[in-house]
């Protein structure tokens, strides 16, 4: 659980700023292109996460 834990932190911080990024620089298509591709990081660490046998998480 730590791990998934650590990788979400990551994965919010790198949204967080991307979004801080976009609202200085709303055209900004690269950072529209980073922001999309966290949230589909996110979102494919969530689905393995779900997809893990019940368990795997007990520390």
């Amino acid at each position: 659980m730590a791990v998934l834990d650590s990788c979400l932190r990551k994965i919010d911080a790198a949204i967080a700023e991307a979004r801080a990024a976009l609202r200085r620089e709303p055209r900004n298509a690269v950072l529209t292109q980073l922001l999309t591709v966290s949230y589909r990081q996110k979102l494919d660490l969530l689905k393995r996460a779900a997809d893990l046998p019940t368990g795997s998480f007990q520390d």
